[in-house]
């Protein structure tokens, strides 16, 4: 997608990421550049330290083995605070993002994190990239929570997936969303008390975030429905459909970044900052 938003001529004032759009948008905003990502992706995701990490084991493909693996690591948790450690977690951040900070990005860049104790939004816009970028993809239950400045932080696409409002406080005047959670609709049977729980987790994430979706002045929103989180093999795949989805709400950005369309968006925030 970014390459994509490139190629059509859009500069970018400022990156907001949660998640894994953290750790993207902290890489793209470093190099000022996404013409090296899809490299630096692969070269990442097949380097010994991220193979270690086990993630594949979390990729679903209907069979009885990996419906008990979810059951057995599911149980874990019950022990521990996360499938991977600390030690192999910090490893792969400081990999990625060596000792650089927020200040030294090439373009203005933040992370969300969600504060444990208070369910407060963390903004990170200064210190360490690779604290603030763990922090705001810390899956629960996958990734250690990141402890900092005296609070327990964890992924922050839990209660902001897609952080418009945030973004604004930049002085951004028009927010380009990507969205890459699926359907709310499913067609499935659930048959067992932690489907259902896992499934109304969904509903609630979803129906929390809908009024960021809609704040969005523009949403693009890949059709990666089909690929598990932790398929990492189809990047290719990935990164072409997030082309498409650009490609698709292409009108839309140009409408979007039209002095008209700007000069009306800044008295309406004028009017009702």
């Amino acid at each position: 997608m970014l390459i994509a938003l490139e190629e059509m001529g859009i500069k970018f004032d400022a990156v907001v990421g949660t998640s894994i759009g953290a750790i993207i948008g902290g890489l793209f905003a470093l190099e000022g550049s996404a013409q090296n990502l899809k490299e630096k992706a692969k070269e990442i995701i097949t380097s010994k330290d991220f193979l270690s990490l086990g993630l594949n084991a979390f990729r679903k493909d209907g069979t009885i083995f990996h419906k008990l693996a979810e059951k057995f690591y599911m149980g874990k948790l019950l022990f521990k605070e996360a499938q991977i450690d600390v030690a192999k977690t910090e490893r792969i951040f400081r990999d990625l993002f060596k000792d650089a900070t927020f200040e030294q990005t090439k373009i203005p860049f933040a992370t969300v994190a969600l504060d444990l104790a208070t369910g407060d939004d963390f903004v990170f816009d200064h210190g360490p990239l690779m604290i603030g970028t763990w922090a705001s993809a810390a899956i629960p239950g996958i990734f250690p929570p990141v402890v900092y400045d005296e609070k327990i932080l964890i992924d922050g696409g839990v209660t902001t997936d897609l952080p418009v409002r945030i973004c604004r406080r930049y002085g951004v005047d028009v927010v380009i969303g990507v969205y890459l959670g699926g359907s709310i609709l499913r067609k499935e049977e659930y048959k067992t008390g932690f489907q259902i729980l896992k499934r109304s987790a969904e509903i609630l994430n979803y129906r929390v975030n809908e009024p960021n979706l809609i704040d969005a002045d523009v949403l693009i929103h890949p059709h990666l429905e089909q690929i598990h989180w932790a398929d990492f093999s189809r990047i290719d795949e990935c990164v072409e459909e997030g082309k498409h989805a650009v490609l698709r709400r292409q009108k839309e950005i140009r409408e979007a970044l039209s002095l008209r369309n700007r000069i009306k968006r800044l008295f309406r925030f004028l009017k009702h900052p």
